[in-house]
């Protein structure tokens, strides 16, 4: 039979532990993030900028989720900066997603669609190229390192916390619990007649919901680890859909553009590619639907194209492996 010291100490044992691998999650997500902010001022990586968003996301998700055991101001200070950091970013990574998609629906038309989106093209890239620059000097290594030093004061009394809190997890409990409710309920308001707002709203709940359940699948492995693919299938699929809104918007001004100019002839070779990612919206929202009913998607009559399919449009060359989280090592994010 264990004595109250022996229980005390493998209690204090195991916090400890606990404490040591936050500790090293938290280090492991901020080289993530270090290193997609040096690949984003090289300027060389067509998927710098989206592993900018992603790692600073993920960061600051998990600083959020064990805000307890932190340092709660250093906390609030580093997810103010990785923010504002996305916020800039968020939309010249609209722009590459939308010549992504593009470009890949550029071989379901004709030789006078492509032509006529020559200028589109060509537009698309030069804003890319200059928000890239932008983006470049607003990660660079001073910002940067303000936000590491602010981190290493966060992390100050993670381990003092872990031994010296009743129940070092149960804000962390809470605030999952509460992700998780929020994103549900967000969900469930996905209607036929839901708003652009509202499935936006829900991507990025969902997106919540699923990087608090990859941070604890790291103090309990025995977690579903199924429901976080599910999180993340969803996620994909209202980030296609919203993909596809964009594009579908951004081809009718440009339509109209070629119209007020007197191009009318271009304008109307517009019109197929329209169609195209038109039909690609209504597939990727039935393909959401089906995720949510838990029906399997049947055979597609035309294939959506997808992000994971065209990130190599904005690019030259092959684009380069990509740095993500050990938990969620998958080609969407």
């Amino acid at each position: 039979m264990k004595t109250k010291a022996a229980v005390k100490h493998n209690g204090s044992a195991r916090r400890q532990e606990l404490a040591l691998r936050l500790e090293a999650d938290l280090a492991h997500r901020e080289s993530l993030f270090v290193s997609a902010a040096r690949r984003v001022r090289e300027r060389d990586d067509p998927e710098a900028l989206h592993d900018l968003r992603v790692t600073s996301r993920r960061l600051s998700e998990a600083l959020r989720l064990w805000k307890a055991v932190l340092d709660g101001r250093e906390v609030k200070r580093v997810r103010r900066r990785l923010r504002r950091l996305r916020r800039e970013a968020g939309p010249v990574r609209e722009l590459e997603a939308m010549l992504e998609l593009v470009r890949s629906y550029e071989r379901l038309v004709g030789t006078g669609a492509r032509e006529s989106l020559l200028p589109f093209v060509r537009r698309l890239r030069w804003r890319i190229k200059e928000g890239r620059r932008q983006v470049a000097g607003l990660a660079s290594h001073k910002r940067v390192g303000k936000i590491l030093e602010d981190l290493v004061r966060a992390r100050v009394p993670l381990r003092e916390r872990f031994l010296t809190l009743p129940d070092p997890l149960a804000e962390a409990h809470r605030r999952a619990d509460k992700q998780h409710r929020l994103s549900t309920r967000l969900a469930s308001m996905l209607g036929q007649d839901a708003s652009p707002k509202t499935f936006h709203d829900a991507r990025i709940a969902i997106k919540k919901d699923r990087y608090a359940e990859e941070s604890w699948i790291l103090v309990e492995a025995s977690r579903d680890s199924a429901r976080v693919a599910r999180l993340q299938a969803l996620q994909r699929a209202l980030g296609t859909l919203r993909d596809h809104e964009v594009l579908e918007n951004a081809l009718e001004t440009y339509a109209l553009e070629l119209a007020a100019h007197g191009h009318l002839s271009l304008a109307r070779e517009v019109a197929p590619l329209r169609e195209a990612v038109r039909r690609g919206r209504a597939q990727s929202l039935a393909s959401y639907r089906r995720l949510v009913s838990g029906r399997r998607s049947p055979a597609r009559l035309e294939r959506v194209p997808s992000k994971a399919a065209t990130r190599d449009a904005s690019a030259d060359e092959r684009p380069k492996l990509r740095a993500v989280h050990p938990h969620a090592r998958t080609p969407e994010s």
